[in-house]
């Protein structure tokens, strides 16, 4: 199976109808699959899930009509909040 993330440059995500556009203005962003988000943070698939229903969770984007992804850099500020609450 191909690879966990993708790389998209110069383009714009519409992350749903009531919400505003996510635009990459050059800089290459780096969209992780399921399989990676669970790597990174260290959940299950159903936790990943059960948070984003509590908005404790970045909300995932739409690749296509059966393809989800979450941006990188949302992924990694979650993971700084959770150490700064830690250290709070």
């Amino acid at each position: 199976m191909g690879s966990a993330s993708y790389f998209i440059k110069n383009l714009t995500f519409n992350l749903a109808p009531s919400t505003q556009n996510l635009i990459c203005t050059g800089n290459t962003m780096k969209v992780l699959r399921l399989k990676e988000v669970m790597r990174l943070t260290g959940l299950a698939r159903s936790t990943v899930y059960d948070y984003i229903a509590k908005k404790q969770f970045p909300k995932p984007i739409i690749l296509g009509q059966r393809a989800v992804g979450w941006l990188e850099h949302e992924i990694q500020d979650w993971i700084n909040e959770r150490i700064a609450a830690r250290d709070a």
